[in-house]
């Protein structure tokens, strides 16, 4: 993230769940994979109004759809960096699993922590008749394999709120264990991260990108 939405989540002390309608994969949280093209293809002959029905489906269930998402890697992405910031002057928060659940064991909202699966399959939920259903989270934790570099782990909400996103107070010592600078970041931001950490109470280790470091240094 960039630094002023660092110093958002300082101030709010929110993790901010995105509407799934204002992700830049069109067929993000939608069934996009349920039916085979045969099968589109024979629908549209019989009926040419059933596919409009269908896109209509599609956009109640990512209206409904709201997630937060992060990269799960044992490393450092190069292009992940490039994609989320505008300039070189950015932090990226390192977590686990375990605390981000912690974190949000308060929340009013059922939230659910589930990796995404990058598949062009059907990626259902087993049931005893049919084999397999498939439901509005099954469609949020599927993306097509093009998305793969992401690695990503969601928490997901499913509500209709009518809202472009939900903010959920979390508790940010549990979640955070260290910050990282961007690669090629001036180390003034460094200072002024730890600085501002602290003016709201926190403590994090503030460590800079191995990215690009020099192995003989």
């Amino acid at each position: 993230m960039d630094f002023t939405k660092y110093v958002d989540l300082l101030h709010t002390k929110t993790l901010f769940f995105c509407n799934s309608m204002r992700f830049e994969d069109p067929l993000d949280s939608s069934f996009w994979n349920v039916t085979s093209k045969p099968l589109r293809k024979l629908i549209k002959e019989k009926d040419p109004s059933i596919p409009k029905g269908i896109e209509n489906l599609f956009n109640v269930n990512k209206a409904i759809t709201y997630a937060n998402c992060w990269h799960m890697n044992k490393v450092e992405s190069a292009a992940l960096w490039k994609l989320y910031l505008k300039s070189n002057e950015g932090i990226a928060i390192k977590s686990i699993s375990g605390r981000l659940k912690k974190a949000l064991a308060g929340c009013p909202h059922e939230v659910y922590i589930a990796k995404v699966a990058y598949s062009n399959n059907h990626v259902g939920t087993p049931t005893h008749k049919t084999g397999k259903s498939y439901s509005t989270l099954d469609a949020a934790r599927l993306k097509h394999p093009s998305f793969s570099h992401e690695k990503e782990l969601r928490s997901i909400i499913i509500e209709n709120q009518g809202s472009n996103g939900i903010k959920i107070k979390i508790d940010l010592d549990i979640l955070i264990q260290k910050v990282y600078i961007a690669p090629k970041t001036s180390m003034w931001l460094k200072k002024l991260i730890e600085g501002v950490s602290k003016k709201y109470g926190h403590n994090f280790e503030v460590k800079e990108s191995e990215l690009y470091q020099n192995p003989f240094d």
